[in-house]
């Protein structure tokens, strides 16, 4: 089980590494982030599990969506106009 948190992490890690979108990236993040809360869970960490999931996943999540959207980011096309 642990095999397979981990290896969700990494794609996901390299999903939001190598995406052109801002709001794919961010929801790769988020699946990184979720994937090593289980990894921690299993390990046995529960107050690492608990504060991954309260400060990163719910909090940072949040904001960073929230200014993604608030700039309307699309991507690799707003360069081509400079």
């Amino acid at each position: 089980m642990i095999y397979a948190f981990g290896s969700i992490a990494v794609i996901a890690a390299l999903a939001m590494v190598l995406s052109k979108q801002p709001i794919r990236s961010a929801l790769s993040l988020l699946t990184c982030m979720l994937a090593l809360a289980g990894i921690y869970a299993l390990r046995g960490a529960h107050l690492i599990f608990a504060l991954q999931l309260i400060i990163y996943v719910g909090a940072i999540m949040v904001f960073l969506i929230y200014i993604i959207m608030l700039f309307d980011l699309k991507g690799g096309d707003n360069l081509k106009r400079f």
